[in-house]
């Protein structure tokens, strides 16, 4: 769910063998009008607000699958408190996606860093990759370089709107 992840489907087609599983409508809305790939919708309770699905059916849904990677928006990411999200029932489907997955990759603009929002989703250590913007500052760049996790700058500010 999120601005980011939708943004982020428009870049997956050049990949081959690629196979999206979302719980988001609008990603899978994109999805189907650019992606190539094969297309997972995670149904389950719909929540109104964030134009996702959620809760048990979803998780369990989830349980089911085993991904390379999955890519996670951000709220807030700290030292103290890892990634975290604004919605609850996002963070479930968020917890649930990198449990079942070999790498975690966070996108975050770096306004979202040194922030913890309302609930967690993971900690630093569980994170593989962070995508961010231009703006990361050099104290960040150590922080992640000493958690281990590898760091993507991007350009193009559309993808972490």
């Amino acid at each position: 769910h999120g601005t980011t992840p939708y943004e982020i489907v428009r870049y997956l087609n050049h990949s081959n063998n690629v196979t999206l599983v979302t719980a988001s409508i609008p990603v899978m809305t994109l999805a189907i009008e650019v992606f190539n790939g094969k297309i997972i919708f995670v149904g389950g309770e719909y929540e109104q607000d964030q134009k996702f699905t959620s809760g048990p059916l979803a998780e369990m849904i989830l349980q089911q699958m085993k991904a390379d990677k999955v890519f996670v928006a951000a709220g807030g990411i700290s030292l103290k408190d890892g990634v975290s999200d604004y919605d609850l029932h996002g963070a479930s489907i968020s917890k649930k996606m990198i449990q079942r997955a070999e790498n975690v990759i966070v996108l975050a603009d770096s306004s979202k860093f040194g922030k913890t929002t309302f609930v967690n989703v993971c900690s630093l250590s569980e994170v593989s990759k962070v995508i961010t913007d231009k703006n990361c500052s050099a104290q960040w760049i150590q922080k992640f370089e000493k958690y281990k996790v590898d760091l993507l700058i991007t350009n193009n500010e559309d993808l972490l709107i």
